[in-house]
């Protein structure tokens, strides 16, 4: 478990001592803190923060209305999902109302979330205040290269350079490459390399994954340790005025690498995060037909819905209908449709 989410444990438990749940029932919030420990070690960092961020929200709440936090009761979460509903995308609360469940179900209380009426207005939510998903916009090759066309030779251009390659060969998460050491890469005789990262949802049991990357990103990665001297450790680091830092580059650096390159681009630096090099090679790799188990083991995702959800607008421009239309406009002839012949017993009405 990360510093920043046991001192997010902490601070939640000290607002529930606060609100007097630890003098009335000292036992049971000790379970839940037991819990909450549970939950965020069993999880990646980035999940546990959001989960941790939902409670931690849930808690305020709960004091605002002068609610019981922990254990709640089904109209208290029934409450939250309401209040929450037009300001929160329907998958972001169904998540946490799934999560507090699972805490109460950890501390051996009941579980609230199990009422039918907190499954209704999901349901509601969902229908009433239905929002389009925000997707980062993709960063592709052929954006790479005009972004590697505008960058100069300097510390941060050569880093912020690599890092866009790795992110982009890798399908890597922001987390997932600033843990990339420079001993984690093994060079092959062709140029290109094998990258020991690991992911940060684990999908297996071993967390560890090989990736490869290409001669070019080998070459980037290898400029970028030529100019900043770096003989081991981690890969990629912060700058201060005086150099190289020996600190790994922060979550936050990654976020501000991306937006200054989308302005290199000439994108819009809102549309693009971390997360633009993983859409734009799910993107590549969909628009490469290659079949859905590779892409979902280049990305570590657990089910082929989530890379075709990045590709949804690619895959529906390739789908039946798009292609049924283009053939009728380029004259080819398409094929009459033929009757099939149904046995009798489909056609009977069924006995009651």
């Amino acid at each position: 478990m990360s510093r920043t989410a046991d001192q997010r444990i902490d601070a939640i438990c000290r607002v529930l001592r606060l609100l007097g749940d630890a003098a009335a029932r000292p036992a049971t919030l000790k379970r839940f803190e037991r819990a909450m420990r549970m939950v965020a070690e069993a999880l990646a960092p980035e999940t546990a923060r959001n989960v941790l961020i939902g409670l931690n929200d849930f808690t305020r709440f709960c004091a605002h209305r002068g609610s019981r936090v922990l254990p709640a009761t089904p109209k208290t979460v029934l409450a939250y999902v309401r209040h929450r509903a037009t300001t929160l995308s329907a998958e972001v609360l169904g998540r946490r109302v799934a999560e507090l469940g699972r805490l109460h179900r950890l501390a051996n209380c009941a579980d609230p979330t199990d009422h039918p009426s907190i499954a209704l207005a999901l349901k509601g939510a969902a229908r009433q205040h239905r929002r389009p998903r925000r997707q980062a916009a993709p960063l592709t090759l052929e954006l790479r290269d005009r972004i590697h066309a505008r960058l100069g030779s300097g510390l941060i251009d050569l880093r912020d350079g690599a890092l866009l390659d790795l992110s982009l060969d890798l399908l890597g998460r922001r987390s997932e490459i600033i843990g990339i050491d420079v001993d984690d890469i093994e060079r092959l005789p062709d140029g290109s390399a094998l990258v020991r990262f690991r992911r940060a949802k684990v999908v297996t049991a071993d967390p560890e994954t090989i990736g490869w990357i290409s001669p070019a990103t080998v070459a980037s990665v290898d400029r970028w340790i030529a100019a900043s001297g770096i003989v081991g450790g981690p890969l990629l680091r912060s700058l201060t005025r005086s150099g190289v830092s020996p600190n790994r580059l922060s979550r936050e650096h990654v976020s501000r690498a991306f937006k200054r390159l989308a302005h290199v681009a000439g994108l819009d630096p809102e549309r693009v995060s971390s997360h633009s090099p993983r859409v734009g090679m799910a993107q590549e790799l969909t628009a490469g037909n290659f079949a859905p188990p590779l892409i979902m083991h280049a990305g570590g995702w657990r089910a082929p819905q989530l890379p075709a959800r990045y590709a949804a607008r690619l895959i529906a421009s390739r789908g039946a209908v798009a292609q049924l239309h283009r053939l009728r406009a380029d004259g080819a002839a398409t094929r009459p449709m033929t009757e099939v012949a149904l046995p009798a017993s489909a056609l009977e009405e069924p006995q009651e």
